[in-house]
């Protein structure tokens, strides 16, 4: 059984310059892959958040050329894709 968002989730800006937010919805801690067209993992971090917050705050250090990226975030009985877009 595929997991699905209990919550509606934001990515924004988007687009961006390899930094932005992904709004939880709700806390939780959670893995952020970012894939690019070939399915290559090309960022990925651990998030452990605090219970106050659902934002998760991502700085890539400008590390992506621009294009369009997928950003998975996974937690426990949580999945979300976005396409994201580098500029």
């Amino acid at each position: 059984m595929d997991a699905k968002p209990t919550t509606t989730s934001k990515l924004y800006p988007n687009p961006n310059t390899g930094e932005f937010i992904i709004d939880m919805g709700s806390p939780r801690n959670a893995q952020i892959s970012i894939f690019d067209r070939f399915g290559k993992i090309v960022h990925s971090e651990q998030q452990n958040m605090d219970k106050e917050s659902s934002l998760v705050h991502i700085n890539t250090n400008h590390n992506l050329t621009g294009g369009i990226y997928q950003c998975l975030v996974t937690s426990e009985n949580y999945n979300q894709n976005f396409h994201l877009i580098i500029e």
